[in-house]
Parts: structure tokens; sequence; C-alpha cells
């Protein structure tokens, strides 16, 4: 079995007074359409609360300090720059452009590397592996966009959650994340091989 796990993951562990959540959820958003469609820009403040809280570059650029009303008044400002439509962030070009926007407003610059699953031309299995492998080895959690969630029962279709671990047994790939608020594990090889729709990835980190 081989394990690769981002270093501090507690940072993203949240209370609102009443319940511990893992990330930020989309259920904090005050509107139906927000907690309908909000999973690209939560998903996108997780990733940057991480980066921000574990690369000396971006310290303190988003919060001052990391609590409940902070996360989600960040949640909000994401919103402006990566805003879902009718269709929600459905493409890896969106929740991209938005990320690059939002940390425009900062005047600082961010780095972008994503992969593309799709279904008429599916990438290997030992490519995606060795792309989760390179960022979390090097503490970046993965924003991972779900458009058909195949074979899988404990994934919603048309999703962003983000990967905060991988675990190798067997060959299998199976997933640590977070969604939602919730710490789950899914079998990324089943997805890989059942997915009807495809999706993608999205590691962040500074030039």
């Amino acid at each position: 079995m081989q394990e690769y796990l981002i270093d501090n993951r507690e940072v993203l562990e949240l209370s609102n007074g009443y319940y511990r959540f893992y990330g930020a959820s989309q259920s904090w958003y005050q509107s139906i359409f927000k907690r309908q469609a909000g999973c690209g820009p939560t998903t996108a403040t997780n990733q940057l609360l991480y980066l921000s809280q574990n690369d000396s570059y971006y310290r303190d650029i988003f919060l001052k300090e990391l609590n409940y009303q902070n996360v989600f008044e960040m949640m909000n400002n994401v919103w402006k720059d990566i805003t879902p439509g009718l269709m929600g962030v459905n493409r890896l070009d969106i929740y991209e452009t938005g990320i690059i926007k939002y940390m425009q407003r900062f005047a600082v610059k961010i780095a972008v590397d994503s992969l593309k699953i799709a279904v008429d031309n599916r990438v290997s299995e030992t490519v995606v592996k060795e792309y989760l492998i390179k960022h979390l080895s090097k503490n970046r959690p993965i924003a991972f966009l779900n458009l058909s969630a195949g074979k899988l029962y404990n994934l919603s279709n048309w999703h962003w959650v983000l990967i905060v671990g991988l675990t190798i047994i067997e060959n299998s790939l199976i997933a640590h994340i977070y969604d939602e608020g919730s710490y789950k594990k899914i079998d990324l090889s089943l997805w890989l091989n059942s997915t009807t729709k495809g999706g993608g990835f999205v590691a962040l980190h500074h030039e």
C-alpha cells in the first residue's frame, strides 16, 4: 500500500459552533441557487485556503484569521469570480480562469496545472496516478470535477470536491476527499472506468 496525504489537513477543519466541517460547505450559502450550484466556488475556497496556510508566499493574503465567519465571507467573494451558470461550473477552464481572476484582486500570480478526463479519449489510470502523486507529494490539494459518478455510489454527479489524499491498494486508486463539509474515500479507479461524462483535476501552486 502507498499513501500520499497533504500535510496539514486540520487547517481546513472548521466549526460553526455546533458542527465540525471538513472544509467549507456549499450548504453555508444563503440562497437556494447558491447552495445547489456552489460546489465549484466552495472547492476553490478550500483549495486557496489550504494554499494560504501552507505556502509562505500566500500567507495571510485571503484571511487574517481562519474561522467560520471569515471563510464564509471568502466563499462569497470567490463566487464573484467563479460564478456558476445554469450548468454550474461544468468545465475546467471556468474554474481555472476564475481562480486567476480572484488572485488578481490581491496582485499575486498563481500557476494552474490541470488534467482533463474526456470519455471519448480517456487518459490512462497511470497518467492520473502520476498527476495526483506529483501534486499531493508537494502538499497541494487537488480540485476534482466529476460530471458523471459512473458506478460510484458515494459521489454526486456534476460536482466539484477537493482531493486531500490518495491511497494505492493493489493498483486501485482510492481518493480521500472533502465533500460538502464531510470526509470521504472514493474509488477513483472505478470512476475512471465507469464515468459517462468525464471531468478533470486542477492543482494550484505559486509561479
